[in-house]
């Protein structure tokens, strides 16, 4: 069973919106960036709609993973739940055989001459194990399951959890009329668990974002959701997505807190220049920067070009600028497409490196 893959991370009002793709029941998992613990924080029954998080505090980092569960259902236990033509493997009492209704070649019918009857038939079973009993036709009577307690079942497909060897399946009947029960079925039920998928880094902005954080805000809040899903072999790109605070400095004779954040991407949006049109409405130039970059153990200069067990900051460059080509930040932003304009290197060490992106789009304004 492979992992789901977690394919695009957007936040927008403090709440977190989640695209996968895989199979199964997914569990989102969340903690605070730097937070050993995870917590259990939403769950779908598929990854056909976007999953949203709320209840996140905002101005923080949030790491989200997720886990896929499927089901699927052991061999059948129960001899001759169809009841094709009699009643081999049940103990019957008061109840016969007669001919099946539509589809069904048999069914085990109670003979309403009697005042009461039952039939059963015991099952191995391994407590603890879950299992899941079924049956398409049923009239007139109740089945129970009967191990260390008797349950009476309600609804179907049922999920009992066995806590003795050995159980049975009865069906009583005790009023005058009709009753008859059939295509019984009894499977232990397997639960697969997917591997994790890969780790995706959320900046969650605060709620008044949208509204009234300004322009230039709103646009960091979006590239940081777009670089948070970037991955690599399925392996989370960036250990830290962040708009830039000054999280980097610089000083002794290199870069400060590379240990502590690489690989990392910062976004910075800021206007570049601005322009008349002919009716002198104002045209502006909007840059959007993005700073990665990776740090290695050895003074080898994997940081820039990697190695087998990181990306480098060459590969960083080609998934950042693909990500950004020609993508329009969304409703509420009345630009053109972004394109990539410019690369620079800022930081050159021999186990310390980072380069800067830039992409810019016209901003219209009447």
């Amino acid at each position: 069973m492979d992992a789901p893959v977690i394919t695009h991370a957007s936040v927008a009002d403090g709440i977190v919106t989640l695209t996968l793709t895989g199979e199964g029941v997914v569990s989102i998992y969340s903690r605070l960036s730097g937070v050993p613990a995870w917590t259990l924080s939403a769950t779908a029954e598929s990854t056909d709609d976007p999953i949203e998080i709320s209840g996140l505090t905002p101005g923080r980092m949030y790491e989200f993973y997720a886990v896929a569960k499927i089901e699927e259902l052991g061999n059948e236990k129960v001899i001759n739940g169809e009841f094709g033509t009699d009643l081999t493997g049940w103990i019957a009492n008061g109840w016969i055989w007669a001919s099946g209704f539509g589809p069904d070649l048999g069914v085990a019918k109670f003979n309403y001459q009697e005042d009461e009857g039952t039939i059963y038939q015991e099952i191995a079973t391994e407590a603890g194990k879950t299992y899941r009993i079924s049956r398409s036709s049923m009239l007139g009577t109740p089945i129970y399951i009967i191990g260390g307690q008797e349950i009476l079942i309600t609804e179907y497909p049922f999920f009992y959890t066995a806590d003795s060897s050995m159980v049975a399946i009865q069906a009583k009947a005790d009023s005058w009329g009709d009753a008859y029960i059939d295509n019984v079925s009894f499977k232990e039920a397997i639960t697969f668990y997917s591997p994790p998928s890969g780790v995706v880094s959320v900046f969650v902005c605060a709620d008044q974002l949208a509204t009234d954080a300004g322009m230039l805000a709103r646009l960091e809040a979006w590239a940081v959701g777009i670089l948070s899903a970037l991955q690599n072999g399925g392996a989370n790109l960036f250990r830290y997505v962040e708009p830039w605070r000054y999280q980097i400095g610089f000083g002794n004779s290199g870069v400060e807190s590379f240990e502590r954040f690489a690989p990392f991407a910062y976004v910075k949006a800021e206007f570049a220049r601005a322009e008349r049109e002919g009716g002198y409405d104002l045209n502006m130039r909007v840059r959007l920067t993005v700073s990665v970059g990776q740090k290695s153990p050895k003074p080898d200069g994997s940081a820039r070009i990697g190695d087998g067990t990181r990306i480098g900051v060459s590969r960083m460059t080609d998934l950042v600028r693909a990500a950004f080509e020609g993508v329009h930040p969304g409703t509420g932003f009345n630009c053109d497409d972004f394109y990539f304009s410019d690369w620079f290197e800022t930081v050159a060490m021999t186990d310390k490196y980072a380069a800067e992106l830039a992409f810019e789009a016209n901003w219209m304004t009447q």
